[in-house]
C-alpha cells in the first residue's frame, strides 16, 4: 500500500480503498474514502438521510481528506514506548482524578475514563509521531469534540497537560533527577519544596519539625507525613499564590512524603477538591519513576491503557471508532441529530479526532432502556456459589469412586475365571 502514500483526487470525487487484493475478498464497504471535505461532508449528510440504519459511515469507513490521508501515511515514530508508559498512565489517572468532585481512588478509576482523557489523546498522537503543532490541534480538536456534546473542560487543566505532554514528549529527557525542572521554569513556577517548607517556617510554627527542616536533619516518613498534614490545610489557603502553584507545592509536598503514586494520592485526597491540579503536577513529577508502579495503578487498568496507548495503527483496516469527528460535526448541524444518536442506542460515543487517535464521550440522547439479562430458569434448583462449587467437587469425586468401584468389580471377575 505504500505507493498510494499521495493519490490525486479530483475536486468533485472520491476514491475508494479496499484492503484485501481479490475482489471476492473485498468487503461490502471500502477501508478508506479519499475526497476533499465538501465532498465527504455531502456523502456524509447522503447517509444520514437515505441510509440511517447503516449508522455513522465513519464507523464503518475512515474518511479522509488527501492531505490527511498523506500525513497519515508521513507520521513515523521512533519513539521507545518503555520510556514514556508509566508517564502516560500516571497522567490519564491524574486528569481523571483533578475532574473529580469528590476524594475518589485509583481503583475507582475505569478504563473508559481513561480513554476519555486529553491526556490519552495527547499521548496517543505522541506515540504515532505527530508533531508537536498536531499535539496542538489533538487538543483543540478533543476541546471541540466535547463542546458539541455540552461537555465541560477545565481550560487551566488542559492547557496544562498539553504543555506537560510537550514537554515530557519532545523536550524533557526521560529519567533526569528531577524530570519537571524544565516545565517548572517554562510556566514560571520554580518551587522548590525545602525552601518552600523554610519560607513556611518563618511564618508558622511545626513544633519540634521546624527545627529539623532548619537543620537539615533527616525526616522520618512518619515526621514527612505529619509535616505534610500540619502544611497542606494552610497552604489551600494561601491567597499568595494562585491555584496552580499551590497545586504543584501540593503535589511535590507529596512526592517528598511518600514513595509510590496510589500512597501519594491517598495523602493528597483531602485537598483534591481544593486544588484539583494537584494530582496532574503529581503525575508529572513521576516522569523518572519506576515503569512499573504506574502501569499497576487500577487493578491492571493502567496495563490496559498502555496496550491501547503505544499499539500500531493501520489506516486501511476498519476503524475501531464510532464516528470521526467530521461526521460528528455534519451531523451536530442537521435539526434531526438527537433522533440519530438517539438510534445508536449506546450511552457513549468513541469519535476519531484524527487517523488513530480518538477519544470517548458521553452521549446525553441515550434514553433506550437497557436489555435484561436473561431470565432464569424456575424449575433448575438454584444453589449459593460456594454450594456450587461445593456440589461440583463432590460429584466429581462420586465419579472417580465409580470407576473405582467398576475396576475392583473387573478385577474379581478376572480372578473368578
Amino acid at each position: 500500500m505504500s505507493q498510494l502514500a499521495a493519490v490525486d483526487v479530483a475536486p468533485d470525487s472520491a476514491i475508494g480503498i479496499w484492503r484485501a487484493p481479490t475482489k471476492q475478498g473485498q468487503s461490502p464497504l471500502p477501508q478508506v474514502i479519499i475526497g476533499q471535505q465538501a465532498v465527504l461532508e455531502d456523502m456524509i449528510a447522503w447517509v444520514a438521510t437515505y441510509l440511517p440504519t447503516l449508522g455513522p459511515l465513519s464507523g464503518q469507513c475512515r474518511l479522509l481528506t488527501p492531505k490527511a490521508f498523506e500525513d497519515a501515511h508521513r507520521k513515523t515514530s521512533t519513539l521507545d514506548w518503555r520510556s514514556l508508559a508509566g508517564s502516560a498512565v500516571a497522567l490519564c489517572f491524574g486528569e481523571v482524578l483533578s475532574y473529580a468532585s469528590h476524594s475518589v481512588q485509583p481503583t475507582d478509576i475505569s478504563f473508559v475514563m481513561c480513554r476519555s482523557t486529553l491526556s490519552f489523546a495527547l499521548m496517543r498522537s505522541t506515540a504515532l509521531g505527530c508533531s508537536s503543532n498536531r499535539l496542538q490541534e489533538t487538543a483543540k480538536a478533543w476541546k471541540a469534540v466535547r463542546n458539541r456534546l455540552g461537555q465541560s473542560t477545565n481550560l487551566q487543566s488542559s492547557e496544562l497537560i498539553l504543555q506537560i505532554v510537550l514537554d515530557l514528549a519532545l523536550d524533557t529527557p526521560v529519567g533526569k533527577k528531577d524530570a519537571v525542572a524544565g516545565l517548572r521554569g517554562a510556566l514560571g513556577y520554580n518551587v522548590d519544596v525545602q525552601s518552600f517548607l523554610e519560607d513556611f517556617g518563618n511564618k508558622y510554627t511545626y513544633k519540634p519539625l521546624a527545627n529539623s527542616i532548619r537543620d537539615n536533619r533527616s525526616l522520618t516518613a512518619e515526621e514527612k507525613v505529619e509535616l505534610f498534614d500540619l502544611v497542606s490545610p494552610e497552604l489551600t489557603r494561601d491567597s499568595r499564590r494562585n491555584a496552580l502553584e499551590r497545586s504543584l507545592i501540593l503535589a511535590s509536598l507529596a512526592f517528598w512524603c511518600r514513595a509510590g503514586f496510589a500512597q501519594q494520592l491517598a495523602i493528597m485526597s483531602p485537598y483534591q477538591k481544593d486544588l484539583p491540579q494537584s494530582t496532574i503536577w503529581l503525575a508529572a513529577l513521576h516522569q523518572s519513576e519506576p515503569l512499573m508502579e504506574t502501569l499497576s495503578l487500577g487493578g491492571g487498568v493502567g496495563w490496559r491503557v498502555a496496550k491501547e496507548l503505544f499499539r500500531t495503527e493501520d489506516i486501511y483496516q476498519s476503524p475501531a471508532c464510532d464516528i470521526s469527528m467530521l461526521e460528528l460535526e455534519v451531523l451536530t448541524r442537521g435539526s434531526n441529530f438527537e433522533s440519530i444518536i438517539g438510534s445508536w442506542e449506546q450511552s457513549r460515543m468513541e469519535v476519531e479526532l484524527f487517523p488513530g487517535v480518538s477519544t470517548i464521550v458521553r452521549s446525553n440522547y441515550d434514553a433506550t432502556p437497557k436489555l435484561s439479562e436473561p431470565p432464569m430458569d424456575e424449575s433448575a434448583p438454584q444453589l449459593p456459589l460456594g454450594d456450587y462449587e461445593t456440589d461440583r467437587g463432590l460429584k466429581s469425586v462420586e465419579g472417580l469412586l465409580r470407576r473405582a468401584l467398576k475396576d475392583i468389580q473387573t478385577m474379581r471377575n478376572q480372578s473368578r475365571g
